[in-house]
């Protein structure tokens, strides 16, 4: 905390705060990790706690580049081996190639491109580093939560909570620890599904703190407001429930489950009772209050319908539509689009640009060429989690992408996509703690193991 807070000096604060990380970065594999994550976070956090001068337009793609010097070159470099990082590779050349061939902000695309692929270089290299050497992060990954669950509360106490907007328009949805609300409820939800994996599966010796977290960062994606963030929590919790029901013993492993299936089916029967009584109770005031908030109402919503839903995304899912159609096998470029305030703000060291439904941006910008390269990238990540059976890694891997179907951030590794990644991250190397040796009950097969 005190560490992030340096950041409160400005210009001065951001210097210092990224030439410790720069330290960092050389350090052993946790002081690195930790280094990089402190970046990062600091990148996604609300500016009434860390002021953003011009230091974080260079550091956020500094940062990422170092994190792949560092795990690359002094690294377990196996996993360049692997095939999901083959296929990762194979579509970030892809679309540099679709990008070259459309001719749209070529050289925006490219850098776009080279940035991603090095920063999901570091990804992997950590994940190899920290199976290699045996770390266990999840101490660490729990520390950020409750940083952040710190933050959160000193922005309601503070009154900052809200500043995403400078007029305050939108002055009823928080953004809280981060600086925006669209960036806030996919991370918050991404967060408490990696606490309550913890509190599912892991000998963690601290994991009684999780709930109580969980609990606070669960109200405060509440009042984000993020459909988004919800809804890709509540898909990650089925998957993890799911997979922790049907995944159970294997010929080498078993899932470890630090509560018994029938008592897990019994609390949610309970949750289940409670919500209905509740809202028999009340005469429908859940249903009512859901529905306004899916449709970001205030006032009663006597039904849904899909106008209500996609109301917020569907300009920019018509304008990716129309550019997919001009441009169908190659798309416009990565990472660049034809809004007029990209055109007139694209360099670069910026260019922003706001995709709201990650399938149509896929398409719009790199076009069925670089979409069936992605689908492989996207084969391959998930055949590598179900075959390991990381409940953890399926969970958070198919939350994010289904926080992408409302906020599309997937490529944003400049931006606070990386905060989110990070996290993915971490939900893959708890997986590998998530599951036990099996012993053998054949004596004779038991003997010649323990002979080997």
């Amino acid at each position: 905390m005190a560490f992030l807070l340096i950041n409160k000096a400005g210009l001065p604060g951001n210097a210092v705060f990224f030439l410790v990380i720069a330290f960092m970065m050389l350090s052993n594999t946790t002081v690195a990790l930790m280094g990089f994550s402190s970046a990062v976070t600091a990148l996604a956090l609300n500016t009434a706690f860390v002021a953003k001068t011009i230091v974080f337009t260079f550091s956020r793609v500094l940062t990422l580049g170092a994190l792949a010097g560092r795990f690359t070159l002094a690294g377990n470099t196996a996993f360049l081996r692997t095939r999901a990082y083959g296929a990762l590779t194979l579509f970030c050349i892809i679309a540099a190639l679709c990008s070259i061939v459309s001719g749209y902000y070529t050289h925006v695309a490219l850098i776009k491109v080279v940035v991603f692929w090095v920063g999901m270089t570091g990804f992997f290299g950590v994940v190899a580093a920290i199976r290699q050497q045996r770390i266990d992060t999840t101490e660490w990954f729990v520390s950020q939560t409750l940083a952040v669950a710190i933050l959160s509360f000193l922005s309601l106490l503070l009154g900052v909570a809200r500043n995403f907007k400078d007029d305050n328009v939108l002055g009823t949805l928080h953004n809280l620890a981060f600086y925006h609300s669209n960036a806030a409820g996919p991370i918050y939800a991404l967060i408490v599904l990696y606490l309550l994996n913890v509190v599912l599966f892991t000998r963690h010796r601290n994991r009684w703190i999780c709930l109580p977290i969980a609990g606070f960062l669960a109200y405060c994606l509440w009042l984000t407001g993020s459909r988004t963030g919800v809804g890709s929590l509540l898909a990650g919790i089925t998957i993890t429930l799911v997979l922790a029901m049907v995944w159970g013993r294997g010929r080498r492993y078993r899932i470890r489950l630090n509560y018994s299936r029938t008592y897990i089916l019994l609390v949610l029967f309970a949750v289940g009772l409670a919500i209905a009584a509740t809202e028999i109770g009340t005469g429908g005031s859940l249903s009512s209050g859901l529905r306004s908030f899916v449709s970001k109402n205030s006032g009663d919503v006597e039904e849904l319908n899909a106008e209500d839903v996609l109301s917020s995304r569907t300009g920019l899912i018509q304008q990716a539509w129309e550019n997919f159609q001009r441009s169908p096998l190659v798309g416009i470029g990565f990472g660049v689009s034809t809004d007029p305030y990209f055109i007139a703000n694209a360099t670069l060291l910026y260019a922003p640009v706001e995709k709201g439904f990650l399938p149509g941006a896929v398409l719009e910008e790199v076009g069925l060429v670089g979409a069936l390269a992605f689908l492989g990238f996207l084969g391959a990540m998930f055949s590598t989690l179900i075959r390991n059976r990381s409940i953890p890694g399926v969970a958070m891997f198919a939350s994010f992408l289904i926080s992408n179907l409302g906020e599309a951030s997937f490529f944003a590794l400049g931006g606070h996509a990386s905060f989110m990644w990070l996290f993915v991250l971490g939900g893959v190397m708890l997986g590998d703690r998530c599951t036990t040796a099996v012993e053998w009950s054949n004596p004779r097969a038991k003997a010649l193991r323990t002979a080997q």
